[in-house]
Order: structure tokens, then sequence, then C-alpha cells
């Protein structure tokens, strides 16, 4: 039986966000994100990793 596309399209709201990291850093190796009042610090490492601090 297929899905309905009301059911189907009700997923697609829970999935994740996909989004490029070269769309955030915007040639930056540094962001600074707030939430809920906190200030996190992401970074790329000079092995291209990336690091979430506080």
């Amino acid at each position: 039986m297929a899905e309905s596309a009301e059911h189907h399209d009700s997923g697609k709201q829970n999935q994740p966000k996909t989004m490029e990291s070269s769309d955030l850093f915007q040639g930056a190796r540094t962001i600074l994100i707030r939430h809920d009042g906190q200030v996190y610090m992401l970074r790329i490492t000079g092995r291209n990793k990336l690091i979430l601090q506080k």
C-alpha cells in the first residue's frame, strides 16, 4: 500500500537539515554559534576536522 502524500511530507520535516560547511564558514576557519544564551566556537583544524568548544 502506498503512503499518502501527507504522511510522506510530514516525515521530511523530521529529518535533519543538511548544510555545507563552506556555507557556514564562508572562508573562515572559526565561527561562533550562540545557543540558549551560550556561545560555542566551531573551528576547522589543521587536519580538516571540526571541533566544537564551549
